[in-house]
């Protein structure tokens, strides 16, 4: 379901990739945004998602690739959940982001 959501993104912006302003309204439109969560998290984030330590051909540093959506998906439940202590685990963290923001948004991401 997270390739169907992240191609759904992409087609609607920079394809193949998916921009800050496609991402930054996904995560409004899900409403992951909050207190714990806001755009300016979201944008370090994104940013430290994009570092390359190698050069990547293909690979924009101003948008996510398939893998780098995944990524991100991590670092914010991290941020969300286990640095709060609301889970202690990567996995307990990333489902919970999962099941309450991430998959509820299929049926909403206009499939290519």
């Amino acid at each position: 379901m997270l390739k169907e959501i992240f191609t759904g993104l992409v087609v609607q912006g920079e394809f193949p990739d998916l921009g800050w302003m496609e991402f930054a309204q996904f995560c409004q439109d899900s409403k992951l945004v909050d207190e714990n969560c806001n755009l300016a998290k979201l944008d370090l984030y994104f940013i430290a998602t994009n570092v390359e330590l190698e050069e990547q051909d293909g690979n924009s540093d101003s948008s996510l690739c398939r893998f780098e959506f995944f990524e991100i998906l991590i670092r914010i439940a991290k941020g969300k959940y286990v640095d709060s202590g609301k889970c202690k685990t990567y996995e307990q963290a990333l489902r919970l982001l999962l099941n309450l923001f991430i998959l509820p948004m299929k049926d909403k991401v206009e499939p290519w």
